[in-house]
């Protein structure tokens, strides 16, 4: 059951009397009771635009009964590329054998945690939470269920409020059973310090409390201009595209991972061609780190003919080869992994 008015409530963004709501992270109701964090990353997934299924997001997550979702494979989820397949199979039958259906490159994926066993006040990193929802990056965060019930369970913050110097966040819960919590609730900093200082346990070690996790793909943006106006029978256009690595606020206090061989590659609309000496795929030498920007052009060839030009689009596909480990569970066992990230800009020629 998908929750109406908390669609309503995310659709804008809304920075007005110090409240802030990150717009478009659709509400997902977690499949079953261990499901929480891939429920969550299904969220921060649809608001980056990739619809999957959440069985799919079980089985690549590892989650099972008896551990649910350890949150080195929350990022992992993140990184999921079509060069990887689901390393379990829960069900089989929407178990990705290819990265996700329909989204082939992976997101770029930051997490950050406390030190097992702090004391530091501070380690409840609330400032820097309101940075990163100011910033337009809903947070996928580990925490005790309740005071009452302190097993673990993911939440995804996608909003705060600031009112007489008291902040309190919105919080997407995916549990929706037994009437509590509610799908979308309001919590004090305080409440929400006290419930996120929770220590993860994996097998036979330790990590530490306040994880919190976020999403972006790459941006790519895409433009053209003519290199000549001549109409009489070819004429050449230069296409560019501009490339950044995301980058969160108070980047040092995050875990991020460096991409290897980026590139870019142009796939050109019908009738359309590269120039002579041209390559599809350039590489994008300077993208490595986060916030890196890096650019590409390519001469293409256009046919002097209306109806085959006419409202067509160049696509580039940008991305790097990230890797990553994920520690073994009761269930399953450690593994390391690489993967392409990226993203894709188009532009319409007219």
């Amino acid at each position: 059951r998908e929750m109406t008015a908390a669609l309503l409530v995310l659709a804008t963004i809304v920075v007005a009397a110090s409240a802030v709501t990150i717009p478009s992270v659709p509400y997902k109701r977690q499949v079953n009771t261990f499901a929480c964090g891939a429920a969550s990353l299904q969220m921060l997934l649809a608001h980056r635009g990739y619809s999957v299924d959440q069985r799919a997001v079980v089985d690549v997550l590892r989650t099972v009964t008896q551990t649910g979702t350890l949150s080195y494979d929350v990022v992992r989820g993140a990184h999921f590329s079509y060069i990887s397949s689901a390393a379990n199979d829960l069900y089989p039958d929407q178990a990705p054998k290819h990265g996700w259906q329909g989204f082939p490159l992976g997101l770029a994926a930051f997490y950050r945690r406390a030190e097992v066993g702090t004391q530091d006040p501070a380690a409840c990193w609330l400032g820097d939470l309101t940075a990163t929802l100011d910033a337009g990056f809903p947070v996928q965060i580990l925490m005790h269920f309740t005071d009452d019930d302190p097993g673990g369970h993911y939440r995804v913050i996608a909003g705060y409020t600031q009112e007489q110097g008291s902040t309190s966040f919105v919080l997407l819960d995916p549990w929706d059973r037994d009437g509590q919590p509610q799908q979308v609730w309001e919590i004090d900093g305080a409440e929400l310090c006290r419930l996120w200082n929770y220590t993860e346990l994996g097998q036979g070690e330790t990590f530490g409390p306040f994880f919190g996790a976020i999403v972006a793909p790459w941006s790519v943006n895409v433009r053209f201009d003519a290199v000549n106006a001549s109409y009489s029978v070819n004429y050449t256009v230069a296409v560019h595209a501009s490339v950044q690595y995301p980058v969160p606020p108070t980047l040092t206090r995050w875990t991020s991972f460096a991409a290897l061989e980026a590139d870019a590659t142009l796939l050109l609309p019908n009738g359309m061609y590269l120039a002579a000496g041209e390559n599809a795929t350039r590489p994008l030498s300077s993208l490595s780190l986060p916030g890196d920007v890096a650019t590409a052009m390519w001469s293409v060839v256009v046919p002097d003919d209306t109806e085959i030009v006419a409202k067509r689009q160049f696509e580039v596909i940008a991305k790097g080869v990230v890797t990553g480990s994920v520690p073994a569970t009761t269930k399953m066992p450690a593994y390391a992994y690489k993967d392409f990230v990226g993203g894709i800009g188009t532009v319409t020629y007219a």
